[in-house]
């Protein structure tokens, strides 16, 4: 009897341990990787090892059968399989089908990491926990070394908008490590509000620290998400505690995200002085202004690059002209007033995915990347108002939050194309399709799910050999 507690006490262990890995590797290392001999510096490194996380996550997800039955049966991967597969003929007709195989690999990665890590954790009761922290802990690292980063700036010269470019983290660009920041931002207030002791410290710092360095990298597409994203979700959650049951403990909930309100306040005030102080308020009253402008800057110059994006789309409105050749299509509309008019900088995307995919997939497939969107909006919706608990409600609200803005920054931003944007979204939307599926107990009818993930474990393998290859490539382009 001894002996099988501690066989079962081992079981439990490894199983723990396990769980761990397959949480805090893609989130801590995968997210942070960075590697100066590639032409892009976190792009190559990040997708091998998203590939190889993806073999591993397909190999481990083998043995829980039940719950392939279930997860395979869910509307957003069949959704997701008529992406993937526009996608593919998007590949056939483009005129760059090296980037476009490349590109597809990335979507296809994408796709099967959500399928597998559902699978693996669709009975982990624990799995909303432990995410939750290592996202914090995420956010502990960069706001770390954004920090300082920023401080060492500031000790070697007078801080500047050019200056705030240096301050990327591990991301190697400041507005990647804005969104980074703010897509980990509402897991800390989670925290704050359901943790007690050195959790709570811990994320009620770093979520200050958030909202300071975000205010502080003067990224206009990230202040947009961080504030529009707050206001497009909060009302359904408002809504949820109001005609909650448990009223009185909704309440309690309710009266501390007064909180949430003081605290970006107090962040961006205090961050707003701070860059007044060192620098200049105009600096960030013009960055504000320029938000609607589509005149100046770098919002007129985005401005000008979709207007062209849209003639490339009137080529080809049914099925795009191809993943990877909007950058090759978009050249014949000229550059003139444009950055790229010196023929030494040249633009790689349109600054909106929306209008990236619908440039290079067509109507064809933003319409389907749209049903994706919208299907995963309604299932957040759904479970803030139907949530019995009020952490459950605040946790929901806050991935609407950070999935609002996410998409609001994708109307300014290219986040589709980054690994560590993926891997949150991930995770986050796992959670969302185990916690959207009715559980059952039923052993009946059970297949083996090892026929199935052959294919995509090889389809993995093929995106680690490519990644890997593109990765020797720069790596002498580099010499």
């Amino acid at each position: 009897m001894a002996k099988l507690k501690q066989v079962e006490q081992l079981k439990s262990n490894q199983n723990t341990l396990l769980h761990g890995f397959v949480i805090l590797f893609p989130l801590l290392v995968i997210s942070l990787l960075y590697s100066t001999k590639a032409v892009d510096a976190v792009l190559l490194p990040k997708f091998i090892a998203f590939a190889v996380f993806t073999i591993f996550i397909n190999a481990v997800a083998l043995k829980n059968a039940q719950a392939f039955d279930i997860i395979k049966q869910q509307l957003f991967f069949k959704i997701y399989v008529a992406y993937l597969s526009t996608s593919l003929i998007s590949v056939y007709i483009s005129r760059n089908f090296g980037d476009g195989v490349f590109e597809w690999l990335k979507l296809f990665l994408f796709g099967n990491s959500i399928f597998a890590i559902s699978i693996y954790f669709y009975h982990h009761k624990k799995f909303i926990e432990q995410f939750v922290n290592a996202i914090n802990i995420l956010n502990a690292v960069i706001v770390i070394i954004g920090f300082v980063q920023f401080l060492i700036i500031f000790s070697k010269q007078h801080l500047t908008h050019t200056a705030t470019y240096e301050v990327t983290a591990t991301f190697g660009h400041k507005n990647i490590f804005a969104e980074m920041l703010f897509l980990t931002f509402p897991f800390t207030l989670y925290n704050l509000f359901t943790k007690q002791g050195k959790w709570k410290w811990l994320s009620g710092t770093s979520a200050f620290l958030t909202l300071f360095l975000i205010t502080l990298t003067l990224t206009r597409a990230v202040w947009l998400a961080t504030i529009a994203g707050f206001f497009i979700s909060f009302p359904f959650y408002f809504y949820a505690l109001i005609k909650g049951k448990k009223i009185k403990s909704q309440l309690k909930l309710y009266k501390k995200n007064i909180l949430i309100i003081v605290l970006l306040c107090i962040a961006i005030l205090s961050s707003i002085l701070v860059y007044s102080r060192i620098d200049s308020f105009n600096t960030i009253k013009m960055q504000t202004l320029t938000i609607s402008s589509f005149k100046y800057g770098s919002v007129g110059e985005r401005f000008q690059l979709w207007k062209k994006s849209i003639q490339v789309f009137k080529e080809s409105p049914i099925v795009g002209k191809g993943l990877g050749s909007w950058k090759i299509e978009v050249l014949k509309y000229g550059h003139k007033g444009l950055e790229t008019e010196n023929n030494i900088t040249f633009h790689q995307r349109p600054h909106n995915d929306f209008i990236w995919i619908a440039a290079e997939q067509g109507i064809v497939g933003l319409l389907v990347y749209l049903s994706l969107v919208i299907l995963l909006l309604f299932l957040l919706i759904k479970l803030i108002l139907k949530s019995e608990y009020a952490h459950e409600k605040l946790f929901y609200f806050l991935v609407l939050y950070a999935y609002s803005g996410y998409l609001i920054y994708s109307c300014l931003s290219f986040p589709k194309e980054r690994i560590e944007h993926q891997i949150v979204l991930a995770f986050l939307f796992s959670i969302v399709i185990i916690n959207s599926t009715k559980k059952s107990s039923t052993n009946q009818n059970i297949s083996n799910p090892f026929l199935f993930f052959i294919p995509l474990i090889l389809i993995s393998g093929y995106a680690l050999k490519i990644g890997i290859s593109r990765f020797v490539s720069e790596t002498h382009l580099q010499k």
